[in-house]
This record gives structure tokens, sequence and C-alpha cells, in this order.
């Protein structure tokens, strides 16, 4: 399986060679210029969009792409915020600068595999999972769900945690891993309530939280820490360890990652 965070490295080459090519120099302020240029950022959109398909050969890769138009539908966000005048240039430089050191921080999750091995091994025995998220977490619950049910075979469910009561609730007892999408942010105090509750049910849980938020590791089994960044990045930061212990997962079950059974890189009929 192709690592999403491998893929997302080429929006900066990408947008780097647009630079070079406009006699520009490799800083922030012409790294502004470039992304309000509508035809470098069609460009960039269409790597994105368009290229990283083609370069992923396994079959589940094909999920390198959400994360990948994430980035690219935050420049074109970027951009219509400054053309409409809803987004300022100080928030539109401070959102542009996250996204320079967004590879940085994409690597630093990835360099954490060997923790990640250590948990997949600690809970790939379980017969499910339960993945939950708040506000733009929850797609990327769901993400992690599917992912782990892909690739191990393992069932599991995503869900929104504001709605745990209704339903998944009943399955949690010392035998299901939860893992929660806990970054700090405006849902993080909710978030720890659905902790709470977990663990009041014997639930072990599995959160992915910042990196420097002290008060995570009392609320859950086992920690996974991701750097801090721009709300609206964080996402894209968050989906990497569930899709890596995934793969880790699937690997200790030894099940075939890149060609999982019934599954197709296209699908042709309906």
């Amino acid at each position: 399986m192709q690592s999403s965070a491998t893929f997302n490295i080429f929006l900066p080459v990408a947008l780097a060679i647009i630079m070079l090519g406009l006699g520009l120099s490799l800083n922030l302020q012409d790294f502004s210029q470039v992304v309000l240029r509508p035809k470098a950022l069609l460009v960039a959109l269409v790597v994105q969009i368009f290229v990283l398909p083609v370069i992923c050969f396994g079959i589940v890769s094909v999920s390198a792409l959400p994360p990948a138009m994430s980035v690219g539908m935050m420049l074109l966000a970027i951009y219509l915020g400054r053309r409409t005048g809803t987004l300022s240039p100080e928030r539109a430089r401070e959102l542009l600068a996250e996204l320079v050191q967004l590879p940085n921080k994409m690597r630093d999750v990835v360099e954490s595999g060997a923790q990640l091995q250590v948990l997949a091994r600690r809970y790939g025995h379980g017969n499910g999972f339960l993945f939950l998220g708040r506000g733009a977490q929850y797609p990327i619950a769901l993400e992690g769900a599917l992912k782990l049910k892909e690739i191990s075979y393992i069932h599991a469910e995503g869900y929104a945690a504001g709605e745990m009561k209704h339903g998944p609730i009943a399955l949690i007892d010392e035998h299901l891993p939860v893992v929660v999408l806990a970054p700090r942010g405006p849902h993080y105090e909710k978030v720890v309530s659905n902790l709470a509750e977990v663990r009041a049910r014997q639930g072990k849980v599995l959160a992915v939280a910042t990196k420097g938020d002290a008060e995570i590791g009392g609320h859950a089994d086992d920690v996974i820490l991701v750097p801090d960044s721009a709300l609206e990045l964080q996402p894209i930061l968050t989906v990497l360890p569930l899709q890596l212990l995934a793969y880790y997962v699937a690997d200790f079950k030894g099940t075939d990652i890149d060609q999982p059974r019934n599954l197709a890189k296209s699908v042709t009929v309906e």
C-alpha cells in the first residue's frame, strides 16, 4: 500500500517547479504569489488530482487521493477567500506557512511507525474496531475504519462521536478497541467526554491527539501524537496514523496488503 504521506510531498515539489519557472525564489512571500495566481493554482490542482492516482500502484493506494485533494482544495479555498475578501491577508499567510510546513509534519507522523507497529500487535487480535471523530474528524474516522476492514479483514465501524450513544455504545466492552480522534480544537472537551464514557465501559481507548497535550494520557490506554497545525489542516495529519495502523495490523495478520481480496482498482459494474 502506498503511503498518502509520500504522495502529498508532490504538492510542494510541483509548486517549487512552478516558482522556479516563473523566476521566483523558494520563500514564503513568493510562494504566496504563486498560490494566488489562477494558472499556477490550476497546475498544482491538476498534479494533485490527476497525476497522483496514476503513480499509485497498489489497489488500496487510491486512498492517497483524498488527502492529496484536501491540500489542493485548501489552496483553492485560500485563493477564493482572498478573491472574495472573506479571508484576511494575515490569515492567508498563516495558512500558507502551515502548508509549507505540512510535509515535514507528515514525515514526523510517518516516522512514528515503530509505535504503530507495537499498537498493531497489541490490538490486532480483536474481532472489531470502533473509530470516533467529531466535526472534520468524523470523515477521518470513516477513512480509518474503511482502510482497516479493506486490508486486514477486521470489521471496523466509523461513527460520529456525538452519536456514540445511538447504537455503538452497546458494543463497547473490554475486548473492543476504540480509536478516538482527539486533536486540540473546538470539539476537544466533548471528545474527552466521549473517551470517559468508553473507559467507563472498560473499552480500550487508542487516542490520536496533538503533541504537547498533557491531559489526554489520563483518558486513554494508548496515545498517538501528531504535530500541532492549523485547524483546517488537522485531518491531513490525523488520517496518517489511522492508515498506517491499518497497514501494520494487516502486516501482522499476514494479509495481502497490495491486493486485498474482492477489491479492484476500478469499478466496472454497478
